[in-house]
């Protein structure tokens, strides 16, 4: 979970991002879906926050 204290968008944009994520990850055949989102998705909180 991210606290996305006093922005309710933010939860939802890195929703929809982790889903777009996925679903380019497993068009290609990506296998560590779950590590790079992790990944990414901290570095989004870094800039979001």
């Amino acid at each position: 979970g991210l606290a996305a204290g006093g922005q309710p968008g933010v939860a939802r944009v890195l929703d929809l991002y982790r889903e777009g994520l996925e679903s380019a990850a497993q068009m290609v055949g990506f296998k560590r879906v779950r590590d790079a989102d992790a990944e990414l998705v901290a570095r989004a909180g870094d800039i979001v926050a």
